[in-house]
Parts: structure tokens; sequence; C-alpha cells
């Protein structure tokens, strides 16, 4: 769980927020500022971004992610939602994407399409990966982190409109991606796993306060990796 490196600001409409600083900001994502010479690849995930689009959200947002495979025990994290996106419900088969950065356009279509995409972190903006998932008919995009943490993606701009991104975007951490990446892909190229993301919109769940325990555990002790159990089903 990424522990909080935010800053209390205002949103548009008045309201209280976050503003999530981006990768690279002293305050930023783990892994501090780039390092020298990593100018052009920082540039292209975002990491020296200095503005915020007028239409990204400040607060942080996070969904359940569950993931389930035959004869595997199941997975359950928390996902870090982009600043950008929708924040549905949604279920499907994880499908990795070719290639995996989703850096140039998707080759698989036919494998992704009408499912959860998996890209691994790096090569482009987040805002490029997520533009190529919906351009291959991805119902959502999951991005493998590098570290056992995660963040809220920021929005680069690329000349293209902000609200045209219309699946839900999120990030997982590293050791859930290797948890994941245990299981050999089937025949098809897709992954073993059946993917669901439930957003916690509800403030008053118990799976939202027990994640907000966790996120206060994890400011706690940085680097020590937290994942969330749903509560149990009511009787």
């Amino acid at each position: 769980l990424y522990p909080p490196r935010h800053t209390l600001c205002e949103s548009k409409g008045g309201g209280g927020g976050f503003f999530v600083y981006p990768p690279g900001h002293p305050n930023g994502p783990p892994g501090g500022p780039p390092p020298p010479g990593a100018g052009g690849a920082a540039m292209m995930e975002g990491h020296l971004r200095s503005t915020v689009h007028p239409m990204e959200r400040i607060a942080p947002h996070w969904s359940e992610a569950k993931f389930k495979a035959s004869g595997m025990p199941e997975v359950i994290c928390e996902a870090r939602h982009a600043t950008f996106g929708l924040l549905n419900m949604v279920s499907g088969r994880l499908v990795r994407c070719n290639p995996p950065q989703a850096n140039k356009d998707i080759v698989n279509v036919d494998q992704v399409r009408g499912h959860i995409v998996y890209v691994k972190r790096g090569g482009c903006s987040f805002t490029r990966k997520a533009r190529a998932a919906q351009a291959a008919g991805a119902i959502a995009m999951v991005v493998a982190n590098s570290d056992r943490e995660t963040f809220g993606m920021s929005f680069t701009d690329d000349g293209e409109p902000f609200d045209a991104i219309k699946i839900p975007c999120v990030m997982i951490s590293s050791d859930v991606c290797e948890k994941l990446e245990s299981c050999k892909s089937s025949g098809d190229g897709r992954a073993p796993w059946a993917c669901t993301l439930s957003p916690m919109t509800d403030r008053t769940s118990p799976a939202f306060q027990q994640h907000m325990q966790l996120a206060q555990m994890a400011a706690q002790n940085p680097g020590v990796p937290l994942h969330i159990q749903g509560p149990p089903p009511s009787q």
C-alpha cells in the first residue's frame, strides 16, 4: 500500500481533498527523483509533471481487487485508481498486454477485447497506456507497478480529450504482481486469473474503514506491503 505522500488542498468545488504529488517530486511516490540523464523516460511517464489537469481527481480513490484462478488461493488487494478514468465496478478475464508496457499499439487485440488488460509500468505515460487499452477494447486496465507500493497515476496532456478515457485504470503493487505472474498463461495468451474491481466509494463501509486503517499503518511502516482482506460475509 502506498503510504500517504500528499498535501491538503481545496478542490475546485471548495471542498477539502488531497493533491497527489507526481512521481519524482520530493513528496511524491517512492523511488525519489529520476536519476540524472533519465529525463526522457521520466518525462514520458509523467514524472516531471508540474501541473494538474482541471478535471483530474485530486482525492485518492481505491478499488478492492479480487483475482481468482482455478486451484489457486484467491488474491485480494487494494488497487489505486488513476486520476483519470471511470470508477465503475468491472469483472473479466485478466489478459497480459502485448507489448507488455502498451508503449505501442496493442497487437493481441482479439485477446484483450472485452476483458481486463494487464500492463507493465514504464515505457510511456499512463495516459498513453490507458488510451491504447481502450482502443484495443479492454473494459479496464490494471498496471503492474515495479515496487511494493502504489500511487495515483497522473494524467499527461497529450492533446486528446481528458474525458475520452472511459475505462477504470488502477495500479497494483509488485508483490501482488508476483503472485499473479507465477501462473502460466493459457494457450490463448490470457492469464488464468479472473479479476473483479469494486470501487471503495462508501466511506462508511467496513471495507473502506479497514483500508484507511491499513493506510495509516503503512504510513507508519513505509516499505512494508499491506494487503486488504475484505470483512467476512454477514450471517
